[in-house]
């Protein structure tokens, strides 16, 4: 069967093992490249199209051991103890897995990566066309009566209408881009 193993520096990685109900966590410790302290506990469950998204990790372990990825909220929380799955932090390898009913279903990262996309609902275009609707909700901030001078600062007595006007921004703040020299 098909999962996702998350290592803690975030990579992604499919694994194809032989697990059920009785020897999941055996099965998964035995995959784990780092681990936490104590055992392996079912921490998170997610609805999603009629199965659930399990996960599976360590939520004590060493210092710098600590998983570096970010779970979507709203998980179910499987012990008390826990904090939300956005905020808690892990140690150790995390497992995602997929169980329909009572039997377990491959579930590969890119299927997780689709998963993630919908918990968070896509990304947001910046710059799309209705930016102007969710910038006037913003702590009571009234785009009608706001705009950013050519020093960054919001000057609140220009128009919205002469902040769409980008043809007045002057050359001085053209600048060309460092190159990207990370290694991904």
């Amino acid at each position: 069967m098909k999962l996702v193993q998350i290592k803690c520096n975030g990579e992604m990685t499919d694994l194809d093992i032989p697990i059920n109900t009785k020897n999941i966590r055996k099965g998964l410790a035995d995959k784990s490249i780092h681990r936490g302290d104590k055992k392996l506990q079912h921490l998170y469950s997610w609805d999603y199209e009629g199965s659930i998204i399990l996960c599976y990790g360590w939520i004590n372990g060493t210092a710098g051991k600590e998983n570096k990825h970010d779970l979507p909220a709203s998980a179910t929380k499987l012990n008390a103890l826990l904090d939300n799955s956005d905020t808690q932090l892990l140690f150790g390898d995390i497992f995602i897995l997929m169980k329909q009913g009572n039997r377990f279903h491959d579930f590969s990262t890119s299927d997780y990566g689709l998963f993630y996309s919908l918990c968070f609902e896509g990304f947001d275009d910046c710059l799309s066309d209705d930016y102007s609707d969710d910038y006037d909700d913003v702590a009571g901030c009234d785009t009608d009566d706001t705009d950013v001078d050519g020093d960054g600062y919001v000057d609140v007595n220009t128009n919205k209408s002469d902040m769409d006007d980008t043809s007045n921004l002057s050359g001085e703040y053209e600048e060309e881009l460092d190159e990207d020299e990370n290694v991904y």
